[in-house]
């Protein structure tokens, strides 16, 4: 026991530097870009959907033939962050799909913030997007980090059984104009916020329980959690929810990785046994149950939306280097759902 002493308290070390450069660094940092954002503008093409004020940001213009659309929904616990905090990695993902041979317009969603617009305000803008998103009649990946994974659940639930107080969606019967996949990096699934990682990864992550409960309380705003904005409560229907492909990610050190390894257990309790066990390496999980394909990747000694957070302060723009083992953990990432969405949609240009 006295031997692992040092081991341990070298990655306690590690473990807390890294704590620290995220609350004080890179957290702030981001939240300042999206605040700016907001304030000034980027200067990427906007097109503005009027129904129930949407504004749909189209980040990439270099693919006159393209062949899929890749519709993300930022995270920000539903109370901050906008497309800004993501597009320097939407735009290297853009890259590093195109070099696979797969040509995808990016298009994010901006949404009201909580708590001056509580739920449901942006489920309805993010229905509101996605009708004109749908409109272009092209192939649909859903994306989304953390509060957008929500959103992105919510969404697809609302598309196979409308929202209340949200208009339906008419869905093309072919593939051009529907979603096709979903891919989510540490979906917020849970708003009670008392899985079992809460307890587990409380001094490891970035995240913290007592924030998420005020931002989830910001949201809901004295609204009950009800199917479309607590997923992990919906057992059964998620043959018609989920698209033909659904990859979920997540770390052993998020916060959220519980929620996300029972939801999994939830979809497919009818069907397959589900065991999540992280190994040394990216663990891929594959289950399938009827028409619908679940892959679950869960990221050892990775905290929540690593993905995001490794890509950093790094320059979009160039093909992320494959044979660099010092910046293998930088695009782990950008690999990770580059090679599902190019391996899970049809249609590539080459």
């Amino acid at each position: 026991m006295t031997d692992s002493y040092p081991e341990n308290a070298i990655v306690n070390a590690k473990l807390a530097a890294c704590m620290i450069i995220l609350r004080y660094y890179i957290i702030p940092k981001t939240r300042l870009r999206a605040f700016a954002s907001r304030l000034v503008g980027k200067k990427v093409a906007t097109l503005q959907h009027m129904i129930a004020n949407a504004t749909i940001r189209w980040l990439s213009t270099r693919f006159p033939n393209s062949t899929h659309i890749i519709f993300y929904i930022h995270g920000g616990g539903f109370v901050s962050g906008s497309s800004a905090s993501v597009t320097p990695y939407l735009l290297q993902l853009s890259v590093d799909l195109q070099a696979r041979g797969l040509q995808a317009d990016m298009f994010t969603a901006e949404y009201d913030l909580a708590p001056e617009s509580p739920y449901p305000v942006a489920l309805r803008q993010v229905v509101s997007a996605y009708r004109h998103i749908a409109s272009q009649n092209k192939p649909i990946i859903l994306a989304g980090d953390s509060a957008g994974g929500n959103l992105c659940l919510g969404l697809l639930r609302h598309l196979a059984k409308p929202h209340p107080s949200i208009s339906p969606v008419q869905q093309n019967l072919q593939e051009s104009g529907r979603i096709i996949a979903a891919c989510l990096t540490s979906p917020w699934v849970n708003l009670k916020n008392n899985g079992d990682s809460y307890r587990l990864n409380a001094n490891r992550d970035c995240l913290d329980k007592r924030a998420l409960d005020r931002w989830g309380g910001a949201y809901l705003d004295g609204e009950p959690l009800d199917e479309y904005v607590n997923p992990i409560d919906c057992i059964d229907g998620w043959e018609e929810i989920l698209p033909q492909h659904t990859l979920l990610i997540s770390g052993d050190l998020d916060l959220f990785v519980a929620d996300v390894q029972n939801l999994s257990e939830n979809i497919v309790k009818l069907s397959l046994p589900f065991n999540c066990i992280p190994t040394k390496s990216l663990a891929n999980f594959f289950i399938q149950s009827g028409y619908n394909n679940l892959e679950v990747y869960i990221a050892p000694m990775k905290g929540h939306v690593w993905n995001l957070v490794d890509f950093g302060q790094t320059q979009p723009g160039q093909p992320a280097a494959q044979g660099n083992e010092d910046e293998a953990h930088v695009y782990a990432g950008i690999h990770l759902q580059a090679d599902w969405m190019v391996k899970r949609c049809p249609g590539r240009v080459m």
